[in-house]
């Protein structure tokens, strides 16, 4: 142990820092400073470090938000990622000339030919060095006052977050060798209006641009891989002229749409070619947005895509709003494609046709028959190798699904593989937002089995009704985690649904049951938990003998309020409870001995936690996030607590014995420390 009371020092690594703050000069004899150790430590100013020191491990002084100047010795040959990150008022860092591994040009860290990081402190614009290749994980996290950073042409390579919460930055150009654009790259650059991706992009990670303030994208590969929502949602322009229509995610070919009205002459005659066949394809869909948008509805007029009974429409829908300039461009259309006579001569034909099909009707009813339902509409149909009906895909616009148990003379037994969720394929935007809106489904007696990943993310469903007949329901897919998402299987039907507050099996169902909120799978062995399905309270009750609450298994059920995990739990799993942000109550039993990673992370209603005796670990994350946790209880039993555990908790309380490892470490991390 050191003899300097304001440090504590164990075989080279320094565990504690005790002191008053303002400029701290670390001790020879430190070799080490561990993940997190100096985190929200507000009252340092000016941090020295020794020459015995080697190492700076992950976020080591991350929200350190008044420090202004780090000096790094010349032994120091690794610095973790984020390490400085969220230190707002860093303005200088400062490497001794004889390091060999670190220096500072044009005042950033530099490693080589990698940058490592940005005084948050930095101003207005920022210029990398040329012959710079990479920029690192974090490098730029957190620098709130720049407004512009420009790289050279040599960057060839971009780690995640590297320009995370750069709030101020407006405009992003990527060199042209950069072949992938990392997730979570710039999120929360509110104002970051534009950004240009090279023709050398070949993949962009889930999340990249995700709640950025953009206006105007532009795409110039021709082929490019991403994953998820990667520019969030918004009116931005994507301007990509190089990149098949057809190949764009449906939730970014309103957005190309826009930059094709705007920049039409940019594009190649096979390319302008594509989107309006797209347009004229989908103009019944893209009408509402015509009139927002007169660029297009005067396209659709150009190019002459309109139908009469579409332009009556639209005519009495601008003289309602008292578009008059688009009204008269309208009736002039009107007039020259469809004259008077052509408009009586269609609508006769109208007529005719309404005649026959009530003729038809009328026959139907003499005879005592219905008219039969135009079922087969709403639905994408198929057969199975016994010539049996599966219901493929929904079609229709109603929130509330009634499943029909016959179409035509078949009955329906089968339901199939992403039948009602958003992520089936082929789906319009439009499709997709009709099945993300689905609030109830009812399926009716005889149909047996349901495909996978049917329901899967399904926003807005609050009920489901299951027949006696059903005997197999697929399971769905997870995303293993925040930055690669690549799914993963799970049993539970519903993964997805946070809405989910009722799943009604038959009471003569043989093979599902719903108890205390959770879907089970009956078997001559016993029962098998599938996955919370709501209970109409928002309580779940796990049942005995469960010995794991497994990774994910809760994870976005945002209707779950209460649970109840019975003794026989010793593990509760990595993300288990993850963005259950209505949870407010959740006792842990005694025969916990570990908390996963991000157990209960984004929990935001989460008041208070009390963790009982014999738990030994609380891992990475475990309660970050959980924004309204005030007090949390920790027994002396707990010896090891994972960085981040109680991230973005401002107001919490732990509540230890004396001298325990959960003292130090509320010690360490200045949070408020109570005797228990």
């Amino acid at each position: 142990m050191s003899g300097n009371s304001d440090f504590v020092i164990e075989n080279g690594v320094l565990l504690e820092y005790k002191g008053p703050g303002g400029e701290v000069i670390i001790p020879e004899g430190v070799t080490e400073i561990p993940i997190l150790l100096f985190e929200h430590c507000n009252h340092l100013t000016r941090v020295v470090l020794p020459e015995s020191l080697q190492r700076i491990n992950i976020r080591a002084f991350f929200d350190c938000i008044n420090l202004k100047e780090v000096v790094i010795s010349k032994n120091v040959s690794y610095i973790g990622e984020a390490a400085f990150d969220n230190c707002e008022r860093l303005e200088r860092i400062i490497v001794d000339e004889e390091n060999e591994t670190f220096r500072v040009q044009n005042g950033l860290l530099m490693a080589g030919t990698s940058v490592e990081a940005c005084p948050g402190g930095l101003r207005g614009v920022c210029r990398i060095p040329e012959g710079t290749t990479r920029i690192s994980s974090f490098a730029f996290s957190g620098c709130h006052r720049l407004t512009e950073i420009r790289v050279p042409d040599t960057v060839t390579g971009i780690g995640k977050n590297a320009f995370r919460q750069c709030v101020r930055l407006k405009r992003l150009t990527f060199p042209p060798k950069l072949k992938k654009i990392p997730g979570r790259l710039c999120l929360g650059c509110e104002h970051l209006q534009e950004i240009v991706l090279p023709e050398s992009v070949k993949e962009i990670e889930n999340a990249a641009f995700q709640h950025c303030g953009l206006l105007r994208v532009s795409l110039l590969g021709k082929a490019v891989k991403m994953d998820g929502y990667v520019f969030g949602e918004g009116n931005f322009s994507l301007f990509a002229p190089n990149f098949p229509l057809a190949d764009l995610k449906p939730i970014y070919r309103l957005n190309a749409i826009r930059a094709f009205l705007d920049e039409e002459a940019a594009f190649s005659d096979e390319r302008r070619a594509e989107y309006l066949k797209y347009i004229k394809t989908n103009r019944k869909k893209l009408l509402p947005t015509a009139l927002e948008w007169p660029e297009l509805l005067r396209l659709m007029l150009r190019e002459e895509m309109l139908k009469p009974e579409e332009v009556e429409r639209l005519v009495g829908e601008t003289t309602a709003a008292n578009r008059t300039e688009l009204t008269a461009e309208l009736l002039d259309y009107q007039n020259r494609i469809f004259p008077m006579e052509k408009r009586l001569e269609a609508q006769e034909k109208q007529l005719k046709r309404q005649a026959r099909q009530f003729e038809r009707e009328l026959r139907q009813l003499e005879r005592g028959e219905l008219p039969e339902p135009k079922l087969p509409k709403l639905w994408r149909t198929g057969k199975d190798e016994k010539g049996n009906l599966i219901l493929l895909g929904y079609k229709g616009e109603e929130s509330e699904i009634e499943v029909p148990a016959v179409i035509g003379k078949d009955k329906v037994t089968a339901i199939g593989d992403y039948a009602f969720s958003p992520n089936g394929k082929p789906l319009s935007e439009a499709q997709r937002a009709v099945r993300r809106g689905i609030r109830s489904i009812r399926v009716p007696e005889g149909v047996e089995t349901i495909g996978e990943s049917a329901f899967e993310d399904c926003a807005a469903l609050e009920q489901v009704e299951l027949p006696a007949s059903v005997r197999k329901i697929g399971g769905s897919s997870y995303l293993p985690d925040d930055y690669k998402p690549k799914p993963k299987k799970t049993d539970h039907p519903f993964s997805g649904c946070p809405a989910l507050s009722a799943v009604l099996v038959a009471e003569d169902n043989r093979w599902y049951c719903v108890e205390g909120g959770l879907l089970f799978r009956k078997s001559r062995t016993g029962k098998k938990m599938l996955g919370y399905v709501g209970d109409g309270q928002g309580v779940c009750v796990v049942p005995k003998r469960t010995k794991t609450i497994p990774n994910y298994f809760f994870q976005n059920c945002t209707s779950l309020k209460a649970v109840t995990i019975p003794e026989s739990v010793t593990k509760i799993g990595m993300k288990a409870y993850s963005g259950c942000t209505s949870l407010t109550s959740v006792i842990i039993p005694e025969g916990v001995t570990k908390i996963g990673p991000s157990a209960f992370s984004g929990c935001t209603s989460l008041a208070g936690v009390d963790i009982p005796e014999g738990v030994t670990e609380i891992d990475t994350g475990a309660f970050s996030g959980c924004t309204s946790l005030t007090s949390v209880t920790i027994p002396a039993s707990v010896t090891q607590i994972g960085p981040c555990a109680f991230l973005w908790c401002k107001n919490l309380t732990v509540h230890a014995p004396a001298g325990s490892y959960a003292q130090q470490y509320a010690q360490r991390n200045n949070i408020r420390f109570e005797e228990a």
